[in-house]
């Protein structure tokens, strides 16, 4: 005589008992009517990836035959016999080779075959999620003001260039001598079109400030476009650079004609460190002298504030303390101060 069925939880319990923050009854349930495993095997490898683990191969065949019954609407009873709970499976943090291991079979194939299928082989374990702890506390603040950060490196990565609105006035004096237009004359105006060089020191006095680099680098980028150059190099670009390609250090290249250069450096205020002997105040005068005959306006962000600067910078660098107190009137008029 067909007996009455139970509830799904009250069938499935006996053989099935959750560990700590394992998958409940109810996404058992789900899962395994939205799938409607045909097999054990399937079955097997569905509770799995829910966090459940058999203790005994009786055990875990009495649980999928009870699932399997109680998502069909059977009226089977449990099997005969003392359920052995089935635990969660614990994460092994002291082995990182046994997590890639293959989920073994614990189901027997009914009326066919015991092999189980090739991707049972190629399934990978889960891991147990990790908790994600920050290497600091407290945020770190960025050195520039992200208030006027973004205009700030664009007044560094502008020229100013002919191409502004039309220059009447120009215009009206060709007319009044007669004079004809080779091209219609235009109003200075400050301009992106150029692009702009990015020279970014990674050297070993430079790793405090890495996250403030890695952060010049996105927003130039953002600012400028597909124009913006980026080149690393360590205590002065004139050591070499770093190829993009292979990290092998090369001959620094300067830009083209006109394009001006932004450089993130501390010009050896940090002093010598891992052995790179800080950068001499000649190889500076000697860069800027460089770019200078190119016509590339040269910019120097240091990490430091404006009583740390150096006095030897030359005329052909415009070094600016890489701080809060950096606003852009600085940046237009650098001899007038904050």
């Amino acid at each position: 005589m067909p007996t009455q069925a139970r509830d799904d939880t009250a069938e499935i319990s006996p053989g099935l008992q959750p560990g700590p923050a394992v998958s409940s009854f109810a996404d058992v349930l789900a899962v395994v009517q939205r799938l409607q495993p045909s097999s054990p095997l399937m079955l097997d490898a569905i509770l799995r990836c829910l966090g459940y683990v058999d203790r005994d191969l009786e055990t875990a065949a009495t649980a999928s035959r009870s699932a399997r019954s109680s998502v069909s609407g059977s009226s089977a009873t449990m099997a005969a016999g003392q359920a052995t709970p089935l635990r969660r499976r614990e994460h092994d943090q002291t082995s990182q080779s046994a997590s890639r291991k293959p989920v073994p079979s614990l189901f027997a194939m009914e009326g066919g075959s015991s092999e189980p299928p090739q991707w049972l082989y190629e399934t990978v374990a889960f891991h147990a999620p990790e908790i994600f702890r920050p290497a600091y506390r407290q945020k770190i603040e960025p050195l520039l003001d992200p208030r006027r950060s973004r205009a700030i490196l664009q007044m560094i990565s502008s020229r100013r260039m002919r191409v502004g609105p039309l220059d009447i006035r120009d215009i009206t004096r060709h007319a009044a001598q007669q004079k004809p237009l080779a091209r219609l004359p235009r109003l200075p105006a400050e301009t992106l079109r150029s692009g702009v060089q990015l020279l970014i020191d990674i050297g070993p006095s430079m790793e405090p400030f890495s996250q403030d680099t890695n952060a010049l680098v996105i927003d130039v980028m953002s600012i400028v476009g597909a124009g913006a150059e980026i080149r690393y190099f360590r205590a002065c670009p004139l050591r070499g650079v770093l190829d993009a390609e292979t990290g092998l250090t090369v001959r620094y290249d300067p830009p083209p004609q006109g394009r001006p250069v932004l450089v993130a450096t501390d010009l050896g205020i940090g002093g010598a460190l891992g052995g790179l002997p800080r950068s001499r105040p000649a190889e500076w005068r000697m860069f800027g002298d460089t770019l200078r005959r190119r016509g590339s306006a040269v910019t120097v962000l240091v990490p430091y504030p404006q009583r740390r600067l150096p006095t030897w910078s030359p005329a052909t660098l415009r070094v600016l303390g890489w701080d809060r107190s950096l606003s852009v009137r600085a940046v237009r008029h650098p001899s007038r101060g904050r």
